[in-house]
């Protein structure tokens, strides 16, 4: 892009929310020309369970999960999940929103292993 247009920068905006990874991606990218891998699920499940623990702390529990169900959401946002979007959108307590995202993660695990090796968790199609 820079030196097809010329441009000095590219704004990433709301391609951030619920992919902080792509920072890394970008970097990677401007660096070595390639795109690295995206993050798989156990990374993805530790940065939404540090994210809803963070805006809890900040903003307290009934607001921060009003807040947090948009960005569960953004997280899961290509993922072959969407009945769990719908229980995320009326989840009340921080307890119900952790048991959503272990429930994410311990799903697509059981799919990988069942594949023989990790799979890339916007690709697959949940049980």
């Amino acid at each position: 892009m820079f030196d097809e247009t010329g441009c000095d920068g590219v704004a990433v905006a709301r391609g951030a929310l619920g992919n902080p990874w792509i920072f890394r991606q970008t970097t990677g990218h401007l660096t070595s020309g390639a795109v690295p891998s995206g993050p798989g699920i156990d990374e993805i499940a530790q940065a939404m369970k540090q994210h809803l623990n963070l805006i809890v702390e900040f903003l307290g529990e009934r607001v921060g999960i009003i807040h947090f169900r948009k960005f569960f959401a953004w997280y899961i946002r290509g993922m072959s999940v969407k009945e769990m979007k719908a229980r995320a959108f009326v989840a009340c307590t921080q307890e119900e929103m952790l048991r959503l995202i272990e429930e994410l993660h311990t799903r697509h695990r059981a799919f990988a292993l069942t594949q023989g090796h990790d799979v890339d968790p916007y690709r697959v199609v949940a049980p």
